[in-house]
């Protein structure tokens, strides 16, 4: 809950995506072609979700609402600290998990997307601004990604959704407590409209 350990922060920018270059607009499916080009085989595995099923006649769009939540496993700690032994260094590389990160959640073609322990906001938004998303990031307190060589800033909560759809009514940063102690954790209360066409 408090600090990650009596080491001295290494404080680092949101820096380590400004290589990824993305045309202003994209459809999902250049998107999704763009990331499956920059990563090899294997392809991701095809979950089959009940919700994902064709709609029916009776089922519309317009009054559906897909939310996709995702702990993203921040990369400072998931390369670097956690010790992920049985997991191939590949599936850890940056380069190459960015893309098969952001494949996983085009795929599903949600509304709003909330996302935890982000430590690559700025990638995130580059990849989702191509399809209409708009988003907003609360770091953690004391990011244990902080104490991290190499990390790419504090990891956090983000809340991405698509803007031709809903328009944010209030959007809150709070740090979660336990026993009226400030932890380290963190959280996006966001309410929203859905905007009729």
């Amino acid at each position: 809950m408090g600090s990650f350990n009596s080491a001295p922060k290494i404080l680092n920018e949101d820096t380590q995506d400004d290589d990824v270059e993305l045309p202003p607009k994209m459809g999902c499916d250049q998107l999704l072609s763009h990331c499956r080009a920059q990563v090899e085989p294997p392809p991701l595995l095809d979950r089959r979700f009940k919700h994902l099923q064709p709609e029916t006649e009776t089922q519309s769009s317009s009054k559906t609402i897909r939310i996709l939540q995702w702990n993203l496993l921040s990369q400072a700690l998931g390369q670097n600290n956690d010790n992920f032994v049985s997991c191939p260094d590949s599936a850890l590389e940056w380069k190459r998990r960015r893309h098969l990160m952001a494949e996983e959640i085009i795929r599903y073609d949600p509304d709003i997307v909330c996302l935890q322990e982000v430590d690559h906001f700025k990638f995130l938004q580059k990849v989702l601004g191509t399809l209409g998303f708009s988003g907003t990031f609360f770091p953690k307190p004391d990011s244990p990604c902080m104490y991290i060589k190499g990390n790419n800033g504090p990891d956090g909560c983000a809340i991405f959704y698509k803007t031709e759809r809903y328009e944010v009514v209030k959007i809150e940063t709070r740090i979660l407590e336990v026993w009226r102690v400030q932890s380290n954790q963190v959280q996006l209360p966001t309410t929203f409209i859905y905007i009729f066409n």
